[in-house]
């Protein structure tokens, strides 16, 4: 039983394994001041890596450098991959991967070229650093005249990473991106960083075998997905928040925009927004990034499908096309179950918060959406909250990273199908 779960559980131990040595870094005197608590510790380790940046500290002023160094590093880990950092660090020294082991990096990269998947790692690898030193370089000139040679070079190298990995960490104090509100340098760099972040390491891949080739003739059927996805998401919410906080200038809708699916970064002091602004938030929050990226939600991926197969049966087509390429049935059920699952554990999560905690519901439903979709935006400082609450939040986080069906589906009993047998069809009235 546990050997045939083991696709499922070795993601899960792998990431409490990051966690549990976080912690243990964090809670060092090295690491921290008085002001920092075990829980506080463990709510950021756990945070870190499932790149949220929901935290319950000033990670400016309770964590020393070095702790800063663990969480940025954490962060790393977390977004690439637990086993994909271990995998890729095992191709180096030749050691040749099993069948098991090449089908569950498969799932945890989701890729399902077992035979490329050594290349494909350090292809992740190299993109992820080239990406996060260039915009470290691009946040140097504006860091380094505002903070010093030496804070801003740090400033810029963390995050540059926390943008990219889609965590939302910052050590500007408890203001995020409130003070460059009106910097339009930092704000495009920024953006750029958070949704290239968010559209998935082997999209970005596509985009520049595209470039060498000079050609988009051949751009693979996925990238076209999320990417016209994405854009199109990305409009919407622009027109959205406009619409629901006048008051924001189009810079802040901007970054609001693209901060929203995937990073937790804000120009704006959430706590002072309207409900509807909140509401839209939660929305975008819940819909996240893309497969295979640093970023978390449901996944647009899964919303496209769904939109398709809609248009498809108001066009009264037998199969849902895109592209003129089909989706298959199995994706189809895919999404839709993600979708379910996604929803009812944020559901259930926020009835319990409900329960234990005194806040508006608006406000829950914002923090577990925020906590599930690792996007780490906060309405409140989360330290209010009692210890069951921090914990909801901490397991929301975790299940919210790993996959609500990676959770759920150690819980069912595969049951062989036999592939022989066709049944009738039943007929259903919707």
């Amino acid at each position: 039983m546990l050997r045939e779960k083991s696709i499922y559980i070795i993601p899960i131990l792998s990431f409490a394994l990051v966690i549990l040595i976080s912690f243990i870094m964090l809670i060092m005197p090295f690491s921290r001041n008085s002001n920092v608590t075990d829980l506080d510790a463990f709510f950021t380790a756990v945070s870190a890596t499932c790149v949220n940046g929901l935290t319950t500290v000033n990670l400016a002023t309770d964590y020393t450098f070095v702790g800063q160094i663990i969480i940025a590093i954490t962060t790393e880990i977390g977004a690439i991959g637990f086993i994909t950092f271990i995998s890729f660090v095992l191709s180096l020294r030749n050691r040749k991967m099993s069948i098991s082991e090449s089908i569950l990096l498969s799932k945890s990269i989701n890729n399902n070229e077992e035979s490329k998947l050594k290349q494909r790692l350090k292809e992740v690898i190299k993109y992820t650093v080239l990406i996060e030193l260039i915009g470290s370089i691009f946040l140097a000139f504006s860091f380094i005249p505002k903070f010093g040679f030496k804070d801003g070079i740090w400033y810029s190298i963390f995050h540059s990473i926390t943008a990219f990995c889609n965590a939302g960490f910052d050590i500007f104090g408890t203001s995020s991106f409130i003070i460059f509100k009106n910097d339009v340098y930092i704000n495009i760099v920024v953006i750029c960083l958070m949704l290239l972040g968010g559209i998935g390491f082997f999209v970005i891949e596509d985009i520049i075998n595209c470039l060498k080739k000079k050609s988009f003739i051949h751009m693979q059927f996925h990238t076209k997905i999320i990417l016209i996805s994405t854009i199109i998401i990305y409009i919407i919410s622009i027109v959205l928040i406009k619409i629901s906080e006048p008051s924001l200038t189009l810079l802040q809708t901007l970054f609001m925009s693209a901060t929203c699916r995937t990073t937790g970064f804000t120009t704006v002091n959430l706590n002072n927004t309207s409900p509807m602004l909140k509401l839209i938030l939660s929305i975008l929050m819940m819909i996240g990034g893309a497969p295979g990226s640093t970023s978390g939600g449901i996944r647009i991926a899964s919303i496209a499908v769904i939109v398709l197969t809609m248009k498809s049966v108001f066009e009264n087509k037998k199969d849902v096309i895109c592209f003129y390429k089909k989706i298959d049935e199995n994706t189809i059920k895919q999404a839709i179950t993600n979708i379910f699952i996604s929803i009812t554990i944020v559901f259930l999560e926020i009835v319990v918060l409900t329960k234990i905690q005194k806040i508006n519901l608006i406000d829950n439903i914002f923090m577990c959406v925020s906590s599930f979709s690792a996007t780490g935006l906060s309405v409140f400082n989360p330290s209010v909250l009692n210890i069951i609450a921090k914990i909801i939040l901490m397991i929301l986080m975790f299940i919210g990273r790993i996959g609500p069906i990676s959770v759920v589906s150690l819980f069912m009993q595969d049951k062989k199908e036999n592939k022989e047998i066709e049944y009738v069809s039943g007929k259903i009235l919707l």
